[in-house]
């Protein structure tokens, strides 16, 4: 009965009745929210043609609903529509129906069976999470995106029928639910998503291979290839990277010209080494293939996989592989036990995914090839058995903590092109020793190269530390100068570009005495921090302020000399200097659960002060103040 029901312009807002089945008014074009939460008595809803809309929550928590039947008219069910209606059965979705929110019917723990209509672009997240009784379901040909958790706890789910769909897959996904259905989809993914195996390619930049007379090296779609000595600069070839697979006639008829490079088998192009460098693909003159009259059409840079309507190669995605076809995205590399030692991602991918290939320990080398815009975080964290990379110049960024902890990495180039390495992006690299960064890079994160004790010099023409931040010291001490950068390296020391202020004096810097070179004004907060080296400094007249924590756990510095020039002098200048074990200055250490409070405060106290460094300065200066109040020794240096 319309008394039942509340509606304004065409808008139910709410349902009144009491009936068990219900067929909302043909004049309803939107359920809103809430419009049916917790109606107790429905147990069956028809929702005619009109209706073009249902809300987030329209029937959340329904507890008696059974059946429902959606017309073809509305294109989005709204978050959490049906959620919690645990007595729901079945579900009917006409054509037209192209989004399911998230969590659209989570926790319907009855429903069994649901019928998802051709046309359904996208499911939300959780939109079908902890249904534990849904066991029947198909996935159709349009659907690009499965959101995250989005049929979790579902662990009776199977497939009716093997999908043919390619979509995005969300983070755990299919958490809890059988493998079979996830490994469906992501076969499935494969197996429509082959990318072309091939290349018409121009050659430039041949260079002698050092251990062969007769063959030649080159970088060709960030391959790293040898070929032969016939090949010149300027010619035009056709190139299969390592994983092309080729037809079967076609492999025949150029076995001979493969020299090792096809597994004869497999059909399948390889790396070979070659005299202790690897070629990672085969090329091959454009003449080879002038039986087939499409080849005419193709210019430099075109791909293919068929020529004259018949396959030619093509490049099937690995197993261990998961991608996101959509979004050409690697989304995961499973390492597994015959994980191999060169992996080539494949040529067409323009994204390597956040943890893609994060604690994979057996590769050595990973090719990234050109059509890759953009590495993400912890892409390869702890890939403690790669040695080199190179970053090709399509590379916009390289994501935070990318290259972390790749203990075995001792070089990386970064080719031209590339904009931004963010936060951590190669830290704890201990073996690193060698880095190019083009004059590209414009972004740097912090501590880039934190931990990376091997590495003594990086390069960045455009560095700039971060607004109002204090400067970023691991990269600090091995910045080289360049004609963009604000800061200077003089001596290993570095300073602003006018050496007015003194930034950062490396802690590794292995000298005992440093005298501060004339024109500085100012020393940074934390400039000498943690140089255990250092016993004497000298500050020259000019320098007029000496900044928080400047010689902070400089532990062995035992003398300094300020001049009286400094006027101010900021707070804990020499925390954590120790001095001879008679100091009332202590280390922290013992088991401080057993010491007395006071014990504690002192040693805290004691931390704080400066005892046992000689201050060398002029008498009523800023120096003699402040070792007073510090409890320092002060010495009046006559020379100043």
């Amino acid at each position: 009965m319309n008394k039942d029901f509340v509606i304004e312009n065409g808008v139910l807002k709410r349902y009144r009745g009491n009936e068990n089945r219900v067929i909302i008014p043909g004049d309803v074009v939107t359920i809103s929210s809430w419009a049916f939460r917790k109606c107790i008595h429905i147990t069956d809803v028809t929702i005619p043609d009109s209706v073009t809309e249902i809300c987030d929550g329209a029937f959340q928590e329904s507890l008696r609903l059974e059946r429902v039947n959606i017309s073809g008219r509305v294109s989005k069910i709204g978050g959490s529509a049906f959620a919690w209606c645990r007595n729901l059965k079945s579900v009917t979705i006409s054509p037209g129906v192209m989004v399911i929110g998230n969590s659209a019917f989570e926790h319907c723990s009855s429903l069994h069976h649901v019928t998802l209509p051709e046309g359904l672009k996208e499911i939300g997240d959780l939109a079908f999470s902890d249904c534990t009784g849904l066991w029947h379901i198909n996935f159709p040909d349009s659907l690009t995106k499965i959101g995250k958790l989005a049929f979790s706890g579902c662990r009776n789910l199977k497939l009716v029928s093997k999908p043919n769909c390619t979509p995005m897959i969300g983070e755990n996904a299919f958490k809890e639910v059988p493998p079979s259905v996830e490994a469906a989809l992501k076969t499935a993914a494969r197996e429509r998503y082959e990318m072309p195996g091939a290349w018409i390619v121009r050659i430039t930049n041949l260079r002698r291979h050092e251990n062969a007379d007769r063959l030649l090296c080159t970088n060709i779609l960030g391959y790293h290839v040898i070929t032969d000595q016939n090949c010149s600069s300027g010619q035009r070839m056709v190139f299969f990277p390592a994983g092309s697979q080729l037809d079967k006639e076609f492999a025949e008829k150029i076995c001979s010209l493969t020299g090792g490079f096809l597994h004869r088998k497999k059909r399948k192009i390889k790396p070979v080494k070659i005299r202790g460098e690897v070629s990672e693909g085969l090329l091959l003159p454009i003449e080879v293939m002038n039986g087939y009259t499409d080849i005419e059409e193709l210019r430099d840079g075109d791909s293919f996989s068929e020529l004259d309507g018949r396959e030619i190669c093509s490049f099937p995605i690995p197993e261990q592989m998961d991608i996101d076809p959509i979004n050409n995205t690697l989304l995961k590399y499973h390492e597994g036990s015959n994980c191999p030692k060169t992996i080539c991602i494949p040529y067409g991918i323009r994204k390597i995914g956040k943890s893609a290939f994060m604690r994979c320990k057996k590769p050595v080398r990973i090719i990234i090839p050109e059509t890759v815009k953009n590495i993400g975080d912890y892409a390869f964290f702890e890939c403690t058995g790669l040695r080199k990379m190179v970053i090709p110049g399509s590379v916009d960024s390289i994501g935070e903590h990318a290259f972390a902890g790749c203990s075995a990495l001792t070089g990386v180039k970064i080719l031209d092109g590339v904009k931004c390495m963010d936060d951590c992006a190669f830290q704890n690299c201990t073996l690193l020793s060698y880095v190019n960064v083009p004059d590209s890079v414009t972004s740097v994160g912090f501590k880039v190269f934190d931990g990376c004790g091997m590495l003594k010099r990086v390069r960045i023409k455009n560095y700039k530390s971060n607004p109002g931040y204090i400067p970023d010291y691991s990269m600090l001490e091995r910045l080289e100068n360049g004609s963009g950068t604000e800061y200077r390296n003089v001596g290993g020391v570095v300073f602003n570009r006018d050496i007015s202020e003194l930034i950062r004096y490396p802690a590794s810097k292995e000298d005992a005495v440093y005298v501060i070179p004339q024109g500085v004004k100012k020393i940074k907060q934390y400039a000498f921090s943690g140089n255990e080296h250092l016993t004497e400094v000298t500050i020259p007249d000019g320098v007029t302020e000496i900044e928080h924590r400047a010689f902070e756990n400089c532990r062995n510095l035992r003398c300094i000399t300020i001049p009286p020039s400094v006027a101010y002098m900021g707070n804990f200048v020499f925390i954590g200097i120790h001095t001879s074990s008679n100091s009332k200055q202590q280390r922290i250490s013992g088991d401080v659960m057993k010491a007395s409070i006071k014990s504690i405060i002192s040693v805290f106290e004691s931390y704080g002060t400066a005892e046992g460094i000689l201050i060398r300065g002029k008498k009523g200066s800023e120096a003699e103040r402040y070792a007073k109040q510090n409890g320092c020794a002060f010495e009046e240096a006559k020379e100043l």
